[in-house]
């Protein structure tokens, strides 16, 4: 495990370390006096910094290639608020040398244990059709792997590796709850629209050595790559019912709830209305427990750009007076 963290660095100046990060971008430049240096980006799990390299480049630029996790002994230095890494050497670590935990940000959860929990919601669809699509899909071994570490978004919410998995199981619990309240829902498809509605992101995102977005992510996007993952998937499946398809491909390109938040088609059944509340319940209650706060004992939040509010943390609950006037 590490014992120093990027964010760590962030409160020191003028001290010599040695630790292991990943290298995110790694470029050969010239100085202003035409000699060469290396420009640097690394990461871990808790974010990003520059660093340089000015003597040995030749050896040096061999090992700081993009998405090698390094060694490095390096002088922290100081440029008012910013701190940067003057590097002094470098070597590769290998894979079983290091905890992923400490380069890239992970689920707190157990990843197995939820996939688990993901394959019995599977097991509870009755229809066959429904059945064969997700196990075409949670069944296949490269799949699953891919859904186990894919993000759920890059910055928003659950943006970290096994984020999809654990947002898309918070959405299909939400929409399975649903059934307790209104009558008449359908239960395989709030289980098959709840497990897919996210499935493009597996292609939208990669996670190493740092959650961004795929070409194919930034030109097409999440909703556009699973309705077309899930069309294909239909398409090569024998007798499936065209109106059940409808459903479900409806529920994947309806699920952000609008057109101007990037949905294409706004939900028109009711099972794809809870998906796209379920939806927007996971993310929104992510973003409130994750608020940035500006002191330890602060009542309310820093402001947040997702959320569109500050949010009231409160406090140690005041003890009531005894036989007292009360505002309520």
């Amino acid at each position: 495990m590490k014992s120093l963290y990027i964010t760590d660095i962030r409160n020191k100046s003028d001290e010599e370390i040695e630790e292991v990060f990943v290298v995110i971008r790694s470029q050969i430049k010239p100085t202003r006096t035409g000699q060469k240096y290396i420009d640097l980006l690394i990461g871990d799990s808790t974010g990003e910094m520059k660093a340089v390299v000015f003597d040995d480049i030749e050896r040096l630029s061999q090992i700081l290639q993009p998405s090698k996790v390094i060694r490095l002994k390096a002088r922290i230095q100081r440029f008012g608020k910013d701190r940067n890494l003057k590097v002094i050497d470098a070597s590769v670590v290998a894979e079983d040398k290091y905890e992923l935990a400490d380069i890239v940000p992970m689920t707190d959860k157990n990843i197995n244990q939820m996939y688990a929990e993901l394959l019995k919601f599977v097991q509870k669809v009755s229809n066959k059709h429904l059945k064969d699509l997700l196990l075409a899909f949670f069944g296949d071994i490269d799949f699953a792997e891919k859904f186990k570490m894919a993000p759920g978004a890059k910055k928003m919410h659950h943006a970290y590796v096994g984020g999809l998995l654990e947002h898309t199981l918070e959405v299909t619990r939400f929409a399975y709850a649903a059934r307790d309240v209104i009558s008449g829902l359908k239960k395989d498809i709030l289980i098959a629209g709840g497990l897919l509605h996210d499935i493009g992101k597996v292609r939208e995102y990669t996670w190493f050595p740092k959650i961004d977005r795929t070409d194919e992510g930034r030109l097409m996007g999440h909703i556009a790559i699973g309705y077309e993952m899930a069309k294909n998937k239909i398409s090569n499946m024998k007798s499936f019912p065209n109106d059940l398809a409808m459903h479900i491909l409806h529920i994947i390109l309806s699920h952000h709830g609008q057109q101007e938040w990037g949905s294409p088609i706004v939900p028109m059944t009711p099972e794809s209305m809870i998906i796209h509340f379920a939806d927007n319940m996971s993310a929104k209650l992510w973003m409130f427990q994750h608020v940035d706060v500006s002191s330890e004992n602060a009542r309310w939040s820093d402001y947040h750009r997702g959320l569109s509010r500050y949010v009231f943390l409160g406090g140690e609950e005041e003890e009531e007076p005894e036989g007292g006037d009360f505002l309520f």
